[in-house]
């Protein structure tokens, strides 16, 4: 949809929505992932960002980096994490970012809820911070990793702008280009809240299980986080962290610990 859509805009990030549709053969994907990334959201200022669901049974091919793009940083680390809530059978599936001294950052909507499990890279992990507003949850072992406690971590950009970037899955490098930087308004239905979020939009569509994927500059920092995206439109958005240091971390709003679940 665009300007003078109807329909109320929702959000909502499926387990189990099938690939993001593909119009040209351009989408940041990773083999049999299940966690979707479909939202419908209000684009400030541009129009409706439809809230229809990703098709079924449709897969779009891997983008090749193109020549302006840039490549991934050594010191940019990704790594699978794999969550299950205590209510469905199904793993959730995303990537992380890997911030030193045991910690990882991600989407909340991978890892939020109450969980029966929360691995990273195959090692026990727990939520310590998460923030609902942005999408975005910082991780830590519980089983610890001595090679990722000396890990200096990411550097953040100074600022998000349109042109030539990469995105980094445990996959592999994606090429990309951030056509806008924008704000959405997202309503959270599981909060009854509605949200804004500062983002930039990429011109390629994330297939599942691509969340938590760091967007970088030609220089190897981070310059987003991938969150959602929009199969009506072919494009995905990336929560912006430019800017960031260890203070956005540490101020992300702590929730209540939630381990273990209810039926034990």
């Amino acid at each position: 949809m665009r300007p003078g859509c109807g329909g109320d805009p929702r959000s909502g990030a499926g387990r189990r929505s099938g690939p993001t549709h593909d119009r040209g053969g351009r989408a940041i994907s990773r083999a049999h992932r299940l966690v979707a990334l479909t939202v419908g959201a209000l684009v400030a200022a541009t129009g409706c960002v439809d809230d229809s669901t990703t098709p079924q049974g449709s897969r779009a091919a891997t983008v090749e980096v193109p020549d302006d793009a840039p490549a991934a940083a050594p010191d940019v680390r990704v790594v699978e994490v794999t969550s299950q809530r205590c209510e469905r059978p199904t793993l959730n599936r995303g990537v992380g970012t890997r911030l030193g001294q045991g910690r990882i950052l991600t989407a909340a909507h991978v890892v939020d809820g109450h969980l029966r499990v929360l691995e990273v890279g195959g090692r026990a992990a727990e939520v310590i911070g998460l923030d609902a507003r942005l999408d975005l949850a910082v991780l830590v072992l519980t089983d610890p990793d001595p090679a990722h406690d000396v890990d200096p971590g990411p550097v953040f950009a100074d600022e998000a702008r349109a042109g030539p970037v990469s995105v980094v899955t445990d996959d592999g490098t994606i090429g990309a280009r951030i056509d806008r930087v924008i704000t959405l308004r997202v309503n959270d239905l599981t909060a009854g809240a509605v949200h804004e979020r500062p983002v930039v939009a990429l011109d390629v569509g994330a297939e599942p299980g691509v969340s938590g994927s760091p967007v970088i500059d030609h220089t190897g920092a981070i310059v987003a986080i991938v969150v959602l995206s929009d199969p009506s439109a072919d494009e995905s958005y990336a929560v912006r962290v430019a800017g960031g240091t260890p203070d956005m971390v540490t101020e992300m709003s702590t929730p209540t610990v939630r381990r273990g679940c209810p039926d034990g």
